[in-house]
């Protein structure tokens, strides 16, 4: 009786026989799309942030490149501060002009921390191994509840598809 690695090493050597390879990626972060809506909307915004950085560091042990974790990382400082800011906001006094810009300036920085941490994830997740195909529009309206529905599809079509 042979061996398994016999069997693998005399099915390569053949032309057109291709020996069936596990896949050694590991599986995607495992939230339904729809439990990080549901839970951005009751945390306000902080799980948004927080799930960007659990798809930032998968993307990382991807490919090996972790401006994206530091963006979002970067993204979820910035979420939390600002959200600090919206509420301390609240008890300053409303003619107070250096609250005002404080809050301005907090809803500008937040917005660029975004923008720069979707487009980091979305080219970090388009690159290969991910190798996923993302919508402009939906990377920077949806953020991480697109890029879940993506991976997730991306993860149930690995499984649907014959190996070898």
């Amino acid at each position: 009786m042979r061996g398994v690695r016999e069997r693998q090493m005399d099915d390569s050597a053949m032309p057109g026989v291709v020996a069936p390879q596990e896949s050694s990626l590991p599986m995607s972060p495992r939230l339904h799309w729809i439990w990080v809506f549901v839970l951005s909307l009751i945390t306000v915004g902080l799980f948004w942030s927080i799930w960007m950085v659990v798809q930032a560091a998968w993307a990382r042990r991807m490919n090996g490149k972790g401006f994206a974790l530091w963006c979002a990382l970067f993204y979820m400082v910035v979420t939390f501060a600002a959200l600090v800011i919206s509420v301390r906001s609240e008890f300053v006094p409303s003619g107070t002009v250096f609250a005002s810009a404080i809050l301005d300036e907090s809803r500008l920085l937040h917005i660029l921390a975004y923008l720069a941490a979707v487009s980091s994830l979305r080219s970090a997740l388009q690159a290969r191994p991910v190798g996923l195909w993302l919508s402009g529009l939906g990377s920077y309206f949806f953020g991480p509840i697109y890029f879940q529905y993506c991976l997730q599809n991306n993860d149930a079509s690995k499984k649907a598809s014959p190996r070898g």
